[in-house]
């Protein structure tokens, strides 16, 4: 199945400034991972279908069914900017992550900019602590690559899940095909 992305026009027409954008950020911090940086320059972000992928959230801190949660939507460059170095306490992201997107609920995917790690998706999580007032943000492991993301994490069930939320009758050439 293809995965399409889909945006409002005025979005549309701000996605060729992104790149220069992209080059001054990483010129003052890190170098993005190719697969993510190219597909940025090409969409900056948007909301993808099929939507689907599974966070791999233990059953004890997550009770959705069959562990499946929504992508939308891929961030925007600019609000990546704004969320970077946005750590809630040091302790949320793994080190050196940026922000990607998120689900409906606010579960957050971020992509890692560590050397170790440079590439590999994490969705973060609030999930129960030890003292059940106070709950306790994790990351778990969703990709090793953002490339393996979309096109392999990203899913459709058979009665196509979340398309009603993604569809909206908007002009063809607001749908692309995500190719990069």
């Amino acid at each position: 199945m293809d995965v399409l992305v889909r945006k409002k026009q005025n979005e549309w027409d701000l996605v060729p400034v992104v790149e220069q954008k992209i080059k001054l950020w990483e010129l003052a911090r890190a170098r993005l991972p190719e697969d993510y940086r190219a597909f940025m320059v090409k969409y900056d972000g948007g909301r993808v279908y099929p939507l689907q992928f599974r966070p791999n959230v233990p059953q004890e801190f997550w009770q959705w069914p069959d562990n499946i949660a929504l992508l939308d939507p891929l961030f925007e460059w600019d609000y990546v900017e704004e969320l970077y170095g946005d750590n809630y306490q040091e302790t949320v992201r793994p080190k050196n992550c940026i922000p990607i997107g998120a689900d409906p609920s606010g579960m957050e995917v971020v992509i890692s900019l560590e050397q170790d790690t440079h590439g590999k998706l994490y969705v973060i999580h609030f999930g129960p602590g030890p003292d059940e007032n106070e709950p306790v943000m994790r990351a778990h492991l969703i990709a090793n690559s953002f490339r393996e993301f979309i096109y392999e994490k990203l899913f459709e069930t058979p009665d196509k899940f979340g398309y009603d939320y993604w569809y909206r009758p908007v002009p063809e050439n607001l749908i692309k095909k995500v190719e990069f």
